[in-house]
């Protein structure tokens, strides 16, 4: 199964350092790794250091295979999924997807292989009936279910998302949850989810990556990780975990450390 690894990351905008050192455990194809973190962490730019949109010391490796070294087109190179991928564009949602299935190919001529990959991706999001809509007709839920479409039809191995049901309601949440780690057992993908809804992560989640401050602050089993002494240093909440009457670990927040001091 393909692996993802880092050690050593630093990235810095102009004077201000925004990931220190950070060194990550072997994100494992069939496993879905939830990061976590409160706002201003360094998530969305860790993402985008793992992918090579960003540059600084440290290593990135595929399969032990260093990134650069990858060509720009490898199916094991790791797909990234931006927060807000919508686009502006007077395209349908059909042709934006084709468009990302196109990425790389070569030539702009579509076989009938592309254009059942986009039907079928669409179908599996069970967003199919918007393939004629444009994508500025939609809503911010609809979009992000169409940025997600763009990112599984490209058959990624390794797959990195920020943020992904940031938009949607809570059917699709569980619904999109469900499917990714679905097809992280299925198909061997290595998922990794940014995602703020600890108790999804928990329920969810293989593993999980805290950040704090640029740094990785704890990392492994969910409920192993998220401890009321972590979440009152990381988060600043006073909260617990416990065990609903189907053996599930939840999370109950009781307050504010800011607002209790």
């Amino acid at each position: 199964m393909v692996s993802l690894t880092a050690t050593g990351l630093d990235v810095s905008y102009g004077n201000r350092a925004v990931l220190r050192g950070v060194s990550l455990p072997e994100l494992r194809g069939g496993e879905v790794t939830a990061l976590l973190g409160p706002n201003a962490a360094g998530k969305s730019t860790l993402f985008r250091r793992l992918v090579g949109q960003l540059a600084g010391p440290g290593t990135v490796a595929v399969d032990g295979q260093a990134l650069p070294g990858l060509p720009p087109q490898d199916p094991t190179r790791p797909c990234y999924l931006p927060q807000d991928s919508s686009a502006n564009a007077a395209l349908t949602v059909f042709e934006a997807v084709l468009l990302a299935a196109k990425q790389g190919a070569g030539g702009w001529a579509v076989t009938d292989a592309e254009a059942d990959d986009v039907t079928r991706t669409l179908a599996l999001l069970e967003i199919g009936d918007l393939a004629g809509r444009f994508l500025t007709e939609l809503s911010g839920g609809q979009r992000q279910m169409v940025g997600l479409a763009q990112a599984l039809v490209r058959q990624p191995r390794i797959l990195l998302l920020d943020e992904p049901t940031s938009a949607l309601d809570l059917q699709r949440q569980v619904e999109v949850l469900h499917l990714l780690r679905d097809l992280a057992r299925r198909d061997g993908l290595c998922v990794v989810v940014a995602i703020h809804d600890l108790n999804q992560a928990l329920r969810f989640a293989d593993q999980v990556v805290v950040l704090g401050g640029g740094r990785v602050v704890a990392a492994g089993a969910p409920a192993s990780v998220l401890t009321p002494a972590l979440l009152r240093e990381v988060y600043g909440v006073e909260a617990r975990i416990e065990r609903c009457s189907r053996g599930h670990a939840f999370l109950t927040v009781d307050g504010s450390v800011r607002r209790a001091g």
